[in-house]
């Protein structure tokens, strides 16, 4: 029921595969701990084999990883921690090398910025954490953490929250004491983790491997608080533990199955994007048209180059995420990109890719436009190659002038007329 399980369960992410993998992992591990204490060997390889694939589906699957390979410290079973740093290392570092490579993201890199969407901000150094940390330790223990379980919005989250938290701690406490298993050292890594990751990327995403936990360390709390009271109060303080989580969450699962009905019936007449708003939708629609409105091979630069380039078949990459005409341009002339879309998917391509417009507009022509502006709709622009970069005809008021006949596709109609006097409709409505 828990609402965050629910919700990311309906996208193609990878979200579901890791928290599968990680769970059935940490379940493989339990199993794989006899009483006698030996290690059974099917248990213990299955383990490692899912959390090689929990690793390889999500790098958030490394505090799993460096679990394993503590427990098997831990008990000193030499034999079994070789086989695991074999078995999990060689591929990782295969995986490593092969990540070095030009054009292969780096999160290493934004990690140490202060928002990976905001470069300019600059970076942080080791010191810059702490504050990180605070502030993401109070997201997912007030907001995150309890909506994600319960899917509601109040005053009495936070509170959820501070419950939730602390009868995990207490829990995960009282488990320790008894042994030392992968589950218990992969909850403070994992949670280590997200605390340091930058603010921005925060949400119920990541705390998702987390929930199952919850629950577990949080019952664990319960059963030895109610070892201290009265046998009549143990079944009431269960029940009602129970209910407090369940019937919230369970409202907002009616909730969205409500939505998903509706949603349902309206993607049959209006098409796949029907319900993910206007925004998105022309986003789609630009990406879609480009398919057979621009000539093959071209290149656009767009907020998100996977969506576009499967939209599309064009190649995409993503813009700069620096309101400097320069560094668009030369990103640009770099990939061989003679376009870039202004779209509305969310603040960053207003931004960015408005702010380099705004500052060189003699760099840029229109292609075509999708949807009103004051409805989330979305602006095609051509980039004019260097030698075409300053224009006597750019009025001072920052207009744009139509794209050539080269930049569409042959025998396609030419986008609608545009003056050189015009602006960009988009920016017009942004500047309103």
């Amino acid at each position: 029921l828990s609402a965050a399980v629910v919700f990311y369960s309906q996208w193609i992410l990878s979200d579901p595969l890791f928290i599968a993998l990680t769970m059935t992992s940490l379940w493989s591990f339990e199993r794989a701990e006899r009483v006698d204490g030996e290690i059974e060997r099917g248990g213990f390889a299955a383990g490692i084999c899912l959390a090689g694939l929990a690793y390889f589906t999500r790098s958030a699957g490394l505090p799993l990883v460096v679990a394993v390979l503590g427990w098997a410290a831990l008990r000193r079973a030499w034999t079994h921690l070789a086989v695991a740093a074999c078995a999990l290392g060689v591929p990782m570092l295969a995986w490593w090398l092969r990540g070095r490579g030009e054009g292969v993201a780096q999160y290493a890199t934004e990690f140490w910025m202060v928002n990976p969407y905001q470069p300019a901000l600059g970076t942080i150094g080791v010191f810059g954490l702490i504050p990180r940390i605070v502030e993401n330790l109070g997201a997912y223990a007030l907001r995150h953490v309890p909506a994600g379980v319960v899917g509601q919005d109040g005053t009495l989250l936070g509170v959820l929250g501070i419950v939730l938290v602390a009868a995990t701690v207490g829990g995960w406490a009282v488990s320790i004491r008894s042994r030392v298993g992968v589950a218990e050292l992969f909850l403070p890594l994992y949670v280590g983790l997200i605390l340091v990751w930058p603010t921005v990327w925060g949400g119920d995403r990541f705390a998702l491997p987390l929930f199952p936990l919850v629950f577990v360390y949080g019952a664990t709390a319960l059963r030895a608080v109610s070892n201290r009271l009265p046998a009549g109060a143990v079944g009431p303080l269960g029940a009602a533990a129970m209910l407090v989580l369940a019937l919230p969450a369970a409202g907002t699962w009616l909730d969205s199955s409500r939505t998903v009905r509706e949603c349902s019936s309206r993607s049959r007449e209006a098409g796949a994007w029907a319900c993910y708003g206007p925004r998105i939708g022309h986003f789609a629609a630009a990406a879609s048209w480009t398919s057979r409105g621009l000539p093959g091979g071209s290149v656009v630069m767009s907020r998100k180059p996977r969506h576009f380039y499967a939209l599309s078949g064009h190649p995409s990459r993503a813009f700069p995420f620096v309101e400097e005409p320069d560094a668009h341009l030369a990103l640009a002339d770099e990939l061989g990109a003679r376009y870039v879309l202004l779209d509305q998917w969310d603040g960053l391509a207003a931004r960015y890719v408005g702010g380099a417009v705004r500052a060189r507009p003699e760099a840029f022509c229109y292609v075509r436009g999708f949807g009103a502006p004051a409805e989330g709709g979305a602006q095609l622009l051509g980039i004019l190659p260097p030698e075409s970069r300053s224009r006597s005809e750019i009025d001072a008021g920052g207009g744009i002038v139509s794209c050539p006949d080269t930049y569409y596709a042959s025998g396609d109609e030419v986008a609608e007329s545009y003056s050189s006097s015009s602006r960009i409709p988009l920016l017009e409505d942004l500047d309103s």
